[in-house]
This record gives C-alpha cells, structure tokens and sequence, in this order.
C-alpha cells in the first residue's frame, strides 16, 4: 500500500476526473491545477484576507454551535469536511469540538493534493484523503 505523500506525488488529475465523469472533466482538471500550482501556498492568507479575523470567528463559532446542538454528539463520533482545502477552517473547527469532547475523530478530504500536502503539515490532528 502507498503512503499518502506517494498517492499525491502519483496522481493524475485526468484520470481521477475522467472517473468522476464530469461533462468538462478537462476544464475542471485545469481549474484543480491552477490551484495546486499557484494558489496553494496562499490560500490560508486569502481566506483570511477575504473574512478577516471577526469573519472567520464567527464561521468557526457557527459550525461549533451546530454540532454541538441536539442531538449532542457522541463521545467517539466521527466528523467529515469534505472541500477541505488546506483545513483552514478544519483545523479551527477541530480545537474548537475538542474542548466540549475531546475523543471527536476529524477527517478531510479535498481533491487538490497541494491542498492536503499543506493540510497534513497542520498540527491537529486529522485523518487526511485525497479522492481515491
């Protein structure tokens, strides 16, 4: 079995979105591309930059709010951010349950494999996938 540094160093984007069979599999593959090449490394910033601080707490405080609303999560539940990205608001998110219940299990996924490289840098601890 690859690792999953080898999986993002191997993937065809062509390939995957050709399984996936979009109608403009190949305009979706560019799209995917320009972020992995230029946007990646910036993202977090630009999302930032975009809500600012106030912005991205109140996000934050509003997904937090929702999962901790009726019915209350179990102690081993499992949580998955599908889109997420580089995990900015993952990451935030994640700390956040896990002062109300610590034994949440968080998992990201994101079809840009720049986006999980830098996402499996972060320190919280999450279960990362590309789309396999």
């Amino acid at each position: 079995m690859q690792s999953f540094d080898e999986y993002l160093k191997n993937i065809d984007l062509d390939v995957l979105l050709g399984k996936l069979d979009p109608s403009y599999f190949k305009v979706i593959a560019e799209q995917v591309r320009y972020f992995t090449e230029k946007e990646t490394e910036k993202r977090d910033h630009i999302v930032l930059n975009y809500f600012g601080e106030e912005g991205i707490k109140r996000i934050v405080d509003t997904v937090v709010d929702h999962l901790l609303s009726p019915p209350k999560l179990e102690e081993c539940t499992k949580i998955l951010d599908v889109g997420a990205g580089t995990g900015f608001f993952t990451v935030k998110i994640a700390d956040k349950i896990r002062t109300y219940t610590p034994k949440v299990s968080f998992y990201a996924m994101d079809i840009t494999p720049a986006m999980l490289q830098v996402l499996s840098g972060k320190t919280v601890k999450l279960r990362v996938s590309g789309n396999r």
